[in-house]
């Protein structure tokens, strides 16, 4: 189009330059290189997850739910009121994020041993 050629002349003028089976087979070509690439890994980290994953998980929920129940009544104790004892909600579930974000930590690393 920057020759000045309309918009479909410059279309069949570019198709004509390339053939279709060419680009077709070098496109088979590349896709049989890459064929399978990284799978091994992908095969590893979902055999690692399904043995571990589980201990993770249970690691962040019972943190969330400690955590949740300690800020609560706390909170509560020290404010007797809805803000204080949500305060104490929002807190708790900071630190059993954390919490569950260590332990997920420690099990990764002993694991990987």
């Amino acid at each position: 189009m920057k020759e000045g050629y309309p918009e479909e002349e410059a279309l069949k003028i570019t198709m004509d330059k390339f053939d279709e089976t060419e680009l077709n087979s070098s496109f088979e070509e590349f896709m049989r290189k890459f064929d399978g690439f990284g799978m091994e890994e992908y095969a590893w980290m979902e055999k690692w997850y399904m043995e571990n994953g589980e201990a993770i998980g249970l690691f962040y929920a019972a943190f969330l739910v400690l955590e949740h129940t300690l800020g609560a009544f706390f909170g509560y104790i020290s404010g007797h009121s809805l803000v204080s004892t949500c305060i104490g909600l929002a807190v708790g579930c900071g630190a059993g994020i954390s919490l569950g974000l260590l332990s997920h930590g420690i099990v990764v690393l002993t694991k990987r041993q």
